[in-house]
């Protein structure tokens, strides 16, 4: 379990979303039954008494594979496994608890904390000198946002198995055809940590408050009748728990011609799919899902599409040694052998569908604080009032949830475009010595010059974009998705090396 060096971390281990608990008795000086109310946040690390979270001794982790040559020729295999591989923890999830009391720099307002001091309880501006234990009171009305970890915090872990044969049907081709699965248990995720209470809502709207005003912060901080949380110690709270769950079922093949006559190429295709009811507990898209889900009191609601799923992929990678110059078996000898010489053609393409994204709208419709999903009314495949884009999606087949129910698009229901891409290189190798050759190469990148767009829109709030996609890809060292040619000149050395041994 890790721990900050000068146990300068804490984590809270009550009920976050819990009334705020009596922390002093109230006949200690200084101490009233308003300002003694409050959530205690503990040290952590060696000597405190309290580990972050739990340890966890479970992590086994069995392995079994075979391979088998059903016809004793060297020509076929078969072969499957099946194991179990644990993730860890990083250093970001952990590390967005430093500032959790008394570490906090910048809360909502002041004073946040009272700390415990001699027996009084003495209002601190922060930061706050370290001390074990550190309150932070419901009735100040701080809203303050804390990480918090769960307790019971095991290791991810997924249980991997796959299944597949292998043939070779010539000499230099062969054919693989697999079989994989993953299935993903305590997958960390975030929830809300203080979420409003369905039954607080219920009650202020059955005492007469309007359903469209019990959204957003008016659930926290909103005043008599609004007000729906069981503490205002906490505008929400960052819960992270390992209680995600993932499955991929995929069937992948890969044909390949090893190098031979001056050619080789070989293709790998996934069809494949891929689901889970989390999303990043950090880094989460906007257009795929959002960190926390749209209700920390369903979570089955989040369970679809991941949003790095992608069904159909293909990769084809290919070399020519062009039969021509010198050593190959067309114009081969003089002047015109040497200027031909060493010619090569390869390339690389890549053809997949699209990432899912989600779709969202600026209402709170199940009043948990988050905007919802939205409900289908229409075919989004027609045509309508708005104009479609590429992906096919109609504004006007989409409408806002009512309150009371989350919106019936489920999540990442629908995929953004596709993506093809070509990108090739020719090269010139010149002998110049024994050990010495000179190397030309035209590096074309993205050769046919394709629009590779990226996610469409997924606001209904925003017309003039959902649905419709406003960038494109850019290549990994951030440059244009355009046509790029680039030209290159090496000067490549062969050095002969000795061993010798006993």
């Amino acid at each position: 379990v890790p721990y900050e060096v000068d146990n300068n971390l804490s984590n809270l281990f009550e009920n976050a979303s819990g009334a705020a608990p009596d922390t002093l008795d109230p006949a200690t000086p200084g101490c009233t039954q308003a300002t003694c109310k409050g959530f205690t946040f503990s040290l952590v690390g060696p000597g405190t008494g309290h580990l972050l979270y739990d340890n966890n001794f479970n992590n086994f982790e069995p392995r079994l594979g075979f391979a088998w040559d059903p016809f004793r020729n060297g020509k076929t295999s078969v072969r499957g496994a099946f194991g179990i591989f644990h993730d860890r923890v990083f250093g970001n999830l952990f590390g967005n608890a430093t500032s959790n009391p008394p570490f906090q720099q910048t809360p909502f307002f002041e004073p946040v904390f009272n700390v415990f001091s001699g027996g009084a309880v003495q209002p601190e501006a922060v930061p706050l000198p370290t001390t074990v234990q550190t309150s932070i009171h419901s009735v100040d009305g701080a809203g303050f946002f804390p990480t918090i970890i769960a307790k019971h915090f095991p290791m991810p872990y997924t249980s991997s198995w796959n299944f597949g044969i292998q043939r070779e049907l010539f000499r230099d081709l062969t054919i693989d055809v697999n079989y994989v699965g993953n299935r993903g248990f305590h997958q960390f995720r975030v929830v809300d940590g203080n979420p409003p209470q369905p039954g607080l809502v219920a009650a202020n709207i059955a005492g007469g408050a309007d359903p469209a005003q019990l959204t957003f912060n008016t659930l926290w901080f909103g005043g008599p009748g609004l007000q729906s949380v069981n503490n205002t110690a906490f505008f929400s709270a960052a819960m992270n728990e390992a209680i995600g769950d993932s499955w991929y079922h995929g069937m992948q093949m890969n044909v390949t011609k090893r190098f031979s006559r001056g050619f080789q190429i070989q293709g790998a295709y996934t069809y494949a799919h891929s689901i889970d009811d989390f999303s990043d507990p950090l880094v989460a898209s906007e257009k795929t899902n959002r960190t926390f889900p749209r209700n920390s009191y369903a979570l089955q609601n989040e369970r679809g599409s991941s949003g790095f799923d992608v069904r159909h992929r293909l990769v084809i990678n290919y070399a020519w040694d062009l039969p021509v110059g010198r050593g190959r078996a067309f114009l081969n000898s003089g002047f015109v052998g040497k200027v031909l010489e060493g010619w090569q053609w390869a390339g690389i393409t890549t053809l997949q569908s699209g990432h899912p994204f989600d779709l969202f709208g600026n209402r709170d419709s199940e009043h948990t604080g988050f905007s919802g999903r939205l409900d289908m009314v229409g075919n989004p495949a027609l045509p309508s009032g708005h104009a479609k884009n590429e992906t096919g999606v109609s504004w006007d087949a989409f409408a806002l949830a009512p309150y009371g129910r989350a919106g019936d698009v489920g999540k990442n229901r629908f995929f953004g475009p596709g993506y093809n891409n070509w990108d090739m290189v020719m090269s010139k190798d010149t002998t110049i010595t024994e050990r010495m050759k000179l190397q030309f190469r035209t590096e074309v990148f993205n050769v046919f010059n394709r629009t590779q767009f990226g996610q469409p829109g997924n606001l209904y709030q925003s017309p003039g974009t959902f649905g419709v996609s406003n960038d494109t890809i850019s290549r990994a060292d951030g440059t244009t998705s355009a046509r790029q040619m680039q030209f290159g000149l090496k000067l490549l050395f062969y050095k002969q090396v000795l061993a010798f041994g006993l």
